[in-house]
């Protein structure tokens, strides 16, 4: 990002591409803790995964499922 660019954002308080990318994640990820979503299996948490303890799921960790085709 040019130096121009940059002032540009601020003087207009606006994210450019990546600050706009992490906040649609920041609140999608608030919306699935929150139960705002539609149900759909996204995420798992990492203490249902494993019968056992470990590191993951003791910070409550999400768990990807696995993809059962390449494009997944």
């Amino acid at each position: 990002m040019t130096k121009q660019t940059t002032i540009l954002y601020s003087k207009h308080i606006i994210l450019n591409i990546p600050g706009l990318f992490e906040l649609s994640v920041a609140e999608f990820m608030y919306s699935f803790d929150n139960a705002e979503l539609a149900k759909h299996n996204y995420f798992s948490d990492n203490a249902s995964v494993h019968q056992y303890q470990t590191r993951l799921a003791l910070l409550q960790k999400y768990h990807l499922p696995n993809m059962k085709t390449f494009l997944g």
